[in-house]
């Protein structure tokens, strides 16, 4: 399970703890910038975990900040994911491709999978210290306006409150997504789910037995639905690009893979997600 070393202390009320953790993103987001020479990929996974860490902390104020500010600070993290997306869809694609490699035991699918691999390594954007440093910025301006314009009133601001809206948001996401059976409805769940992940991991330092359990399944949850998204993602690119004039018997084997692990996935999350 994906670690959160940022969990509120319980020794300490949330309007304590509020600042202190937005303090420790912004301390690491300086020295992710400071280090150039860092593995990309790393500091790029990184910053997208500052971005739905902040996005789970925004939930959580929100009621003590006013619309236009909650507005505007959520459009900040909407920039900075904005300035990640290429790579990181680049970067997941390849990785998809690498997986579906070892699940395959087809010659055809094997070739195909190469061929779409060569070809993703060639139109692959170079993951720039620009591009990183432009996501950090903007997460910090983002930090600057949370720090300044989000006031975690205990009373307003219930955690408890805020929780119990994310459960029942995470559950309506899961409904409408086995209802519709669409792509982007299943990546809707896997993003409150995410949220719900993240706000149980902040307030929950030490979670007993039965909260424990409860982090490791959404976990996995929003774990498979990730990967089923990064399925469809791969997917609809083929379909757009067809990289490197991969198409045919080829293009189709890969296609047929593709919606065989889609569905695995999508099972998997489905299945985990009655026992909660």
């Amino acid at each position: 399970m994906e670690s959160l070393p940022y969990a509120f202390s319980p020794q300490h009320g949330l309007e304590h703890e509020f600042p202190r953790v937005l303090h420790r993103v912004s301390a690491r987001l300086k020295k992710l910038a400071g280090h150039p020479g860092h593995d990309k990929s790393e500091t790029l996974h990184e910053i997208r975990i500052s971005i739905k860490l902040l996005r789970a902390l925004l939930w959580l104020a929100k009621p003590g900040c006013s619309p236009a500010h909650a507005f505007a600070i959520k459009n900040q993290l909407k920039i900075a994911a904005h300035h990640l997306a290429g790579t990181r869809d680049m970067m997941v694609m390849r990785a998809t491709l690498q997986e579906l490699k070892k699940e395959s035991d087809e010659p055809e699918e094997h070739e195909s999978i190469e061929h779409a691999l060569r070809a993703f390594a060639l139109r692959q954007a170079k993951t720039s210290n620009g591009v990183l440093k432009k996501a950090s910025a903007t997460l910090q301006k983002a930090i600057s306006l949370m720090e300044r314009d989000c006031h975690f009133d205990s009373g307003k601001s219930s955690a408890r409150r805020r929780l119990k809206k994310a459960f029942h948001l995470t559950h309506q996401a899961r409904q409408k997504a086995l209802k519709t059976k669409r792509a982007l409805d299943f990546h809707e769940w896997r993003k409150k789910a995410k949220r719900l992940l993240y706000l149980l991991q902040l307030l929950h330092a030490d979670p007993g037995k039965k909260t424990a359990r409860m982090i490791k399944r959404i976990d996995k949850i929003q774990h498979w639905l990730g990967d089923h998204h990064d399925h469809v993602l791969l997917e609809e690119q083929l379909k757009k690009g067809r990289p490197g004039g991969l198409e045919g018997s080829g293009l189709k084997a890969l296609s047929q893979l593709i919606g065989e692990r889609k569905r695995h996935f999508r099972r998997k999350a489905e299945k985990a997600a009655k026992r909660l």
